[in-house]
């Protein structure tokens, strides 16, 4: 019924809903091709983290070449988002290039974003110290 009232009026709205019912029946390839519908009808400012999504679905469906391809477009239009290397790091893991996995991985260690991700669970010193003080179990 979606579908049908997504062909008839054409809305990001529609399309997320159901992309979201094709997600939580597990059929990933229709939910990558109802976002497929959402991103040119939704704003400027979505559209990348609609691609995004988009890109984790195709790599639940198994369609890993045509994740590849989005996801290094997207790195050429923004290479300063550091979730693009770990995201081709996955694809090719699954994909057995371990030699590329390590390429993007490499990269991925050498953003600024990854090395202050590193630093930042230091607050779990703090919850030991907590934890040891309140005498909670481990």
């Amino acid at each position: 019924m979606l579908k049908r009232a997504g062909d008839k009026h054409p809305d990001a709205n529609t399309f997320l809903r159901l992309a979201a019912f094709y997600e939580s029946m597990k059929d990933f390839a229709s939910a990558a091709d109802a976002i497929k519908k959402a991103i040119p009808l939704a704003g400027d400012s979505d559209q990348a983290k609609l691609e995004m999504q988009l890109g984790i679905y195709l790599i639940d469906a198994h369609k890993l070449d045509e994740a590849r391809d989005l996801y290094i477009s997207l790195e050429k239009d923004d290479p300063k988002d550091y979730t693009l290397p770990w995201q081709l790091t996955d694809i090719y893991r699954q994909k057995g290039q371990f030699d590329k996995a390590h390429e993007e991985l490499d990269k991925a260690k050498r953003s600024p974003a990854t090395i202050w991700m590193c630093v930042l669970p230091r607050s779990a010193c703090s919850i030991r110290k907590a934890r040891r003080t309140a005498r909670l179990p481990r």
